[in-house]
């Protein structure tokens, strides 16, 4: 491994690699812009119903765990642009689901896509020391007053595509779907309405 090497999992192997397939024109768009949030995507799904916080979050965490590439970081290698990918995750290696409540607010859902909005127009550096996504559960009234929660997702475009996103969240799904009918606390399994 090189000298200006980021710790990612402090007890995971390291793997460098170059990048691949599109991965080298976004890095150098990126690193020429100006604007760091140009190769970012964003979405928000809203669930309706009871949501069990620790089993979503398990359910957040093996999922991320499973998808290698988004733990990857992003360096100037000696012939290139290279890649570092810890060979194996866990999901206690992966960062806490951040929950956030504005469901006592009046505008708790404007506020919640005020917030998402932000946070995408925030930039998302490819070669920083911090994950290349973002993974927030907001919890906002509905028109009559009644909790719904806003799962958030953002990724940068190195370590995801429009495939891989879809299948990240399905996979995500899955877990929370299996998990909720083994835990009899979740026991109705949540709608999912893509906004």
């Amino acid at each position: 491994m090189s000298e200006d090497s980021t710790p990612i999992f402090a007890d995971a192997a390291i793997i460098e690699l170059p990048l691949v397939a599109a991965q080298p024109g976004i890095w150098f768009a990126d690193q020429l812009s100006q604007q760091k949030t140009l190769y970012t995507v964003a979405h928000y799904i809203e669930l309706a119903g009871l949501l069990d916080r620790m089993l979503f979050s398990r359910a957040v965490s093996q999922g991320l765990s499973e998808a290698d590439t988004l733990h990857a970081r992003f360096f100037h290698g000696v012939d290139g642009p290279m890649q570092r990918i810890p060979l194996q995750c866990k999901a206690t290696d992966i960062p806490k689901l951040v929950w956030l409540d504005l469901s006592s607010r009046a505008d708790g859902r404007q506020a919640a896509l005020a917030l998402m909005q932000d946070d995408i127009d925030a930039d998302l550096l490819a070669d920083g020391d911090e994950p290349l996504y973002r993974h927030w559960v907001i919890r906002v009234p509905d028109e009559q007053g009644k909790p719904v929660w806003l799962w958030y997702q953002r990724y940068h475009h190195l370590v995801i595509d429009g495939f891989s996103f879809t299948a990240i969240t399905r996979r995500i799904a899955e877990f929370t779907l299996l998990s909720s009918r083994i835990n009899p606390l979740a026991n109705r399994p949540l709608p999912l309405s893509v906004m």
